[in-house]
């Protein structure tokens, strides 16, 4: 497990400031992961090698505190530019679904707006942590051929 602190993370700002990203200190990250792999050569003659690797991993992270507070829109919980404490960097959020009304259309649970309720807090009150964006585990085979050329 290795713990960053003081991560630099990429915010988007308004345009009004001239960017349309800024680099923060974005808090601090818990990484953990595992790696697994496996080489091997099948057939080995004097003019031909045939090589095959295989590699598979995976990594789990999650914000574990966050050095400031930070404002969002409803675009930043879509675009996974919103970044909460005990969720991973790469997670997704989307509103939460509550079937279907009589016409077929989609229903939503928790998007009506009481009055005196912030817009961070009526965002984290209709959206939903959904998963991860990235692969679960990522893997990848290669064949590999050597073929000597006699001349």
């Amino acid at each position: 497990m290795k713990k960053g602190e003081d991560q630099i993370i990429t915010k988007r700002v308004s345009t009004v400031s001239g960017k349309r990203d800024v680099s923060i200190n974005g808090g601090d990250v818990e990484n953990k992961g595992w790696e697994f792999t496996l080489n091997g050569t099948p057939i080995k003659t004097k003019n031909f090698i045939w090589g095959l690797s295989l590699n598979m991993y995976q990594n789990y992270n999650k914000v574990t505190s966050k050095n400031q507070t930070q404002t969002y829109d409803y675009k930043d919980y879509f675009a996974r530019e919103s970044d909460h404490e005990s969720k991973p960097l790469d997670g997704f959020y989307s509103y939460k679904f509550d079937g279907l009304d009589e016409e077929g259309l989609p229903k939503f649970k928790d998007i009506d707006e009481p009055d005196g309720i912030s817009k961070e807090e009526m965002f984290a009150k209709a959206f939903a942590y959904s998963g991860k964006r990235w692969l679960i585990l990522t893997e990848d085979f290669r064949l590999i051929s050597v073929l000597k050329v006699l001349h």
